[in-house]
C-alpha cells in the first residue's frame, strides 16, 4: 500500500545485500573499538606506576575511560554514516515507482563521509552560520547522478573533465531565452518601502 501522491510504489530490499553494506561499518567499529582501547591501556599501565598517590590515579583512570568512551562514540557515529549511504543505496535501488520507473542510488560511502565530516566542522567553526551551505551541498551529493546520462555522452564528458563542471561554482542564478534581452536587476537597496512593496508583482 505504498503511495507516491496518487502512484503506487514498491520497494524490495534484499537481506543479503544489506548485510553486506552492513561489513564495513562493523569492521570500523571493532578497528576503531580495538585501538581505542589499546590506547587507553597504554596509557593506564605507563602512568599508574609513576603515580604514588592512589586518588590521583584512579581519577587519571576515570579521565582515560571518559575519553575512550567519546572516542567510542565519534568510531560509532562515522560506521553511522557508512552504513546509513549503503542502506539508501539498496533501498532506493530497489524501489520501483507505479512498476515502471526504477529508482537508483549509488553514493560513494568514503566520499559522502567526507562532505559530513567537512560540513561539521564548518558549521562548528563558523557558529552555525554555514549550516544552510552545508545542507544543500550534501543534498546535493545525494541526488546528483551520472546513471541517467547517455553512456557514450558521459565517457566524453568524463574525458574532458566536464562531468561535473560547475559543481564549484554555486547554483544558476539565472534563466532567460536566448532570443530574449538580459533585464537589469533591480536597485533594491536603492529603493524606498513603497517601492519594494510594488516590486513584489515583478516576476
Amino acid at each position: 500500500n505504498l503511495r507516491y501522491g496518487d502512484r503506487p510504489f514498491s520497494a524490495d530490499p534484499k537481506i543479503v545485500e544489506l548485510y553486506d553494506v552492513w561489513i564495513a561499518p562493523a569492521i570500523m567499529v571493532v578497528v576503531g573499538g580495538v585501538i581505542c582501547g589499546l590506547i587507553g591501556f597504554s596509557i593506564i599501565t605507563s602512568n599508574t606506576m609513576m603515580i604514588a598517590d592512589e586518588e590521583t590515579a584512579t581519577m587519571m583512570v576515570m579521565a582515560v575511560l571518559n575519553i575512550g568512551l567519546f572516542g567510542a562514540f565519534v568510531v560509532y557515529g562515522l560506521a553511522g554514516i557508512v552504513y546509513q549511504a549503503g542502506v539508501r543505496n539498496v533501498v532506493v535501488s530497489s524501489m520501483w515507482l507505479d512498476a515502471k520507473h526504477e529508482l537508483y542510488s549509488a553514493i560513494q560511502r568514503r566520499r559522502y563521509l567526507w562532505i559530513v565530516i567537512s560540513n561539521l566542522v564548518v558549521t562548528v567553526l563558523t557558529l552555525s552560520l554555514m549550516r544552510p551551505w552545508a545542507a544543500v551541498r550534501e543534498h546535493r551529493y545525494v541526488i546528483e547522478h551520472p546513471k541517467w546520462i547517455d553512456d557514450t555522452l558521459e565517457r566524453g564528458m568524463i574525458a574532458e573533465n566536464r562531468l561535473r563542471a560547475g559543481h564549484d561554482l554555486g547554483r544558476i542564478y539565472r534563466i532567460f531565452p536566448g532570443n530574449a534581452p538580459v533585464r537589469r536587476p533591480m536597485d533594491l537597496a536603492s529603493l524606498p518601502p513603497a517601492a519594494l512593496a510594488r516590486a513584489l508583482d515583478s516576476p
